[in-house]
């Protein structure tokens, strides 16, 4: 498609109309068609050169009105993903972007894209700093996560840990939201500014009884969860330290100045410990030394000490006498310790307990075991019941549960070359698609 396409003209015309009389109104339609025309067929640089100029004069005019001018902007934010950066500089130069950052959110977002997608050197990296101040500035929500991604590209394309550090950030301190955004956009910058100063991410326990916000307070926890996923990456540890340790007290109800805030985040007080726990051994057992977490868990016995027990790794809870029927509100523990072999194969199998399980609670044991040979051989031998049950299914919600799979794994449990004994007969009729007994396969144990 070149510039002399109907349809290129069409919208050019409509453009050039807008900027002469402001009293004509644009048109969704055609810009939709606009649209789907770019999307469809093959295009040519010059639609850019005779378009762009049009567009932008449009925008910048003092004559032209707000629908106009954010009717212009859905042309850009269109237009430029089918050209490259150094095409697009040709008429869009850095003045321009720099000038961008005074103009419309929506105007804003378009050059925050374009920068995001911008290679080593293909724009001025002195940007960084209006994409800060629009950070400070903008409510959009999509315009933010658009900047946040210009500032990430930015900096890790160029290596401009210089520019970032002259910044000045004391405003993002104002209120929680400019604080989160500047935490946000601090743990995607981290990995590759590891030097960057924990005073742009981390967030003392004064500061957050100063604000007193229990959303901002939940996004520090998720924060705090990234961040630790860094830590076999870069040298965070004696951070995060700090921050582990009013968690792991709050969570062991050994720390009272977050007890109004405790009870909206008590989960997310325990994806953090579980996280660590998974992330540093060393670390998580250096808290559970001090603050007794797994212990306190296993003794609390309410929704969030269910919680933690359900996600923790399985080798934690090893040493703990951990005494709960096994039941609708236990069975994502019960699976998480059976999924430890070892644990497995000391673990009480009640058979009339799994009777009184729901199909898909049952369907979750099953899943469990299956995946190891020892595994398989206790549910053999020590719970026969959970196969009977899948054997003897008649499953009508496949969104639910995966019949396949129950059958794939079955497949694997017939050929393990694990003694399957009476089981060993209604499996390979299954298999085969024949119809099952429905009574016990096995005597009662």
């Amino acid at each position: 498609m070149t510039v002399s396409d109907s349809r290129i003209q069409l919208m050019q015309q409509h453009l050039n109309a807008l900027f002469d009389d402001p009293t004509l109104e644009p048109s969704d339609e055609l810009l939709r068609d606009f649209e789907d025309t770019l999307r469809t067929v093959h295009i040519d640089p010059s639609i850019l050169v005779q378009t762009l100029p049009i567009i932008l004069k449009t925008i910048q005019s003092h004559e032209t009105t707000r629908s106009t001018k954010l009717f212009s902007i859905k042309v850009l934010s269109v237009l430029l993903p089918y050209f490259t950066i150094s095409q697009i500089k040709t008429i869009i130069d850095d003045d321009l972007m720099y000038r961008a950052f005074s103009g419309p959110q929506a105007l804003q977002k378009v050059i925050a894209d374009l920068i995001a997608r911008a290679g080593k050197g293909e724009v001025d990296t002195n940007l960084v700093h209006n994409l800060f101040g629009s950070l400070k500035l903008v409510n959009d929500v999509g315009v933010v996560n658009s900047i946040e991604k210009a500032i990430v590209q930015l900096v890790k394309v160029n290596d401009i840990n210089e520019e970032l550090f002259q910044i000045d950030i004391s405003d993002f301190y104002d209120d929680t939201l400019l604080y989160s955004r500047l935490i946000s956009v601090s743990t995607q910058l981290l990995p590759f500014v590891p030097n960057l100063p924990d005073s742009w991410y981390m967030v003392s326990e004064e500061q957050l009884l100063k604000y007193d916000d229990v959303l901002f307070f939940q996004y520090v926890l998720g924060s705090i969860q990234t961040l630790i996923s860094y830590m076999g990456e870069i040298d965070i540890n004696q951070n995060i330290e700090k921050q582990v340790d009013w968690i792991a007290s709050m969570f062991t109800e050994k720390n009272s100045k977050f007890e109004e805030m405790e009870g909206f985040c008590e989960f997310q007080i325990v994806d953090v410990l579980t996280t660590l726990a998974s992330s540093s051994e060393e670390m998580f057992n250096k808290f559970d030394k001090k603050y007794k977490i797994v212990e306190y868990a296993s003794l609390l016995q309410n929704e969030k000490s269910f919680y933690f027990m359900a996600t923790i790794k399985p080798r934690y809870l090893k040493n703990i006498d951990f005494r709960v029927p096994l039941g609708h509100k236990t069975i994502d523990i019960f699976c998480n310790l059976i999924s430890d072999d070892d644990i497995a194969s000391k673990v009480d199998f009640d058979e009339v307990a799994i009777k009184g399980l729901t199909f898909e609670e049952i369907y979750k044991i099953f899943l469990t075991l299956c995946k190891s040979k020892t595994k398989m051989k206790i549910m053999v031998q020590r719970c026969p019941i959970v196969i009977e049950k899948m054997v003897n299914s008649h499953i009508t919600n496949n969104e639910m549960f995966e019949i396949d799979q129950i059958e794939q794994l079955l497949f694997e449990l017939s050929r393990s070359g694990i003694d399957l004994g009476e089981l060993r007969t209604s499996i390979d009729k299954k298999l085969n698609g024949e119809v099952s007994v429905m009574g016990p396969l096995t005597q009662t144990r």
